[in-house]
C-alpha cells in the first residue's frame, strides 16, 4: 500500500484551529467577568440610593409628625382656654339669671301687693322667661360636654403620634447604626523624644535647623518675642527630594542618632504630598520616628516655647 503524506498545511490549518478555539475561550470569559462585575456593582449602588431614600423618607415622616404634634397641642390650649372662658361666660350669665329671677320675682310679689290693693290682677308673668333660662343652661352644659371629648380625643391623639415619632427614630437609629463604619486610628505613643522640625512646602523639603543648629537657608526667619517666632519656606530654595536624596538621608541618619524625632509638618498642597511619601521612605531608612501634622499652604509657620508639636506615631 502506498503511504499517505500529510501536506504542511493541514498541520497548519489544524494548529490555527486550535489557538483560535483557545482565544476564543479566553475573551468569552473575559467578557462574562466584566459583565457580572458591572451587574454586582449596580446592584450595590441601586441598594445604597434605596436606602438613601428610604432614610430620607423616614425623616419627612419624622418632620410632618412633629409638625401636627405641635399643632394639636397648640389646638388643645386653645380649646382649653376657649373652655374655660365658656365655663366662666355661662357662670356669670347663670348669676345674673338668677339675679334677674330674683328681681322678677320681687316684682311679681310688688305687683300681686299692688293689685290686691287695687283689685286688680297682676298681669306680668315671668314663667317664660324662666324656661328661656333653663335652655340656655342646658346648651352651656353641652358646650361644656362637647370641649371635653374634643380634648380627650386631641390627648389620645398626641399620645398616638408621640409613639409613631419615637417608632420612627428608633428605625432611623438602627438605620443609621447598620451605615456606619466604625474606623481605628493608630495609637499615638508616649512622647519621650525631643522633636526635630522638618516642613515641606512647593514640593521641596526645608529642614527648620540643619546639624549645626542653624536656621536652613531656605527659610525666611521672624522674630517675634524672645520666646516666639515664624518660618516662612521660600520657593525653589529648599532640597529637592530626588537631586538631594543622599543628603537628606544622612541628615536624617544623624537626627536618629541624636536620639531626636521627626516633627514633619507638610503644607496642604498636592506637591507636598508627593514629596512627604518620598521622604517617608527615608524616615524607614533611617530608623527615625516621625509626627505629622498638617499646615495651610502659603502662611507662616509659627514656633513657640509654650507650643506643642505632634508626638510620634
Amino acid at each position: 500500500m502506498r503511504r499517505i503524506n500529510q501536506a504542511p498545511q493541514d498541520s497548519l490549518e489544524l494548529l490555527l484551529d486550535t489557538l483560535c478555539n483557545i482565544f476564543g475561550g479566553i475573551i468569552l470569559i473575559t467578557c462574562l467577568l466584566a459583565l457580572m462585575t458591572n451587574r454586582k456593582t449596580k446592584t450595590v449602588e441601586s441598594q445604597n440610593r434605596g436606602a438613601e431614600r428610604r432614610g430620607e423618607l423616614l425623616e419627612q415622616r419624622t418632620q410632618a409628625s412633629t409638625d401636627e404634634l405641635r399643632r394639636l397641642k397648640e389646638l388643645e390650649a386653645k380649646l382649653k382656654s376657649a373652655g374655660d372662658a365658656d365655663l366662666r361666660k355661662m357662670a356669670a350669665e347663670r348669676l345674673e339669671l338668677e339675679k334677674t329671677l330674683e328681681r322678677l320675682r320681687s316684682d311679681k310679689n310688688d305687683r300681686t301687693s299692688d293689685a290686691k290693693n287695687r283689685q286688680e290682677v297682676p298681669v306680668l308673668d315671668p314663667g317664660r322667661e324662666i324656661a328661656d333660662l333653663r335652655s340656655r343652661v342646658e346648651q352651656s352644659h353641652v358646650k361644656v360636654a362637647e370641649a371635653s371629648s374634643e380634648e380627650s380625643a386631641i390627648k389620645a391623639k398626641a399620645t398616638e403620634l408621640i409613639a409613631k415619632i419615637e417608632n420612627i427614630k428608633e428605625k432611623i437609629g438602627s438605620r443609621e447604626k447598620a451605615r456606619t463604619q466604625k474606623l481605628r486610628f493608630p495609637k499615638e505613643r508616649v512622647q519621650s523624644k525631643s522633636p526635630w522640625h522638618i516642613i515641606l512646602s512647593h514640593g521641596e523639603v526645608y529642614p527648620k535647623h540643619m546639624l549645626n543648629h542653624e536656621i536652613f537657608k531656605g527659610l525666611e526667619f521672624k522674630k517675634i518675642s524672645d520666646t516666639d517666632h515664624s518660618v516662612t519656606p521660600i520657593r525653589s530654595k529648599g532640597l529637592n527630594i530626588a537631586a538631594d536624596k543622599a543628603e537628606i538621608l544622612a541628615l536624617l541618619k544623624q537626627v536618629a542618632q541624636d536620639g531626636l524625632y521627626a516633627s514633619v509638618i507638610v503644607c496642604n498642597d498636592d506637591s507636598s504630598f508627593t514629596t512627604f511619601r518620598q521622604l517617608k521612605e527615608l524616615i524607614f531608612k533611617a530608623g527615625l520616628d516621625y509626627g505629622l501634622i498638617v499646615e495651610s499652604h502659603g502662611r507662616e509657620i509659627f514656633f513657640s516655647v509654650s507650643g506643642s508639636s505632634p508626638p510620634p506615631l
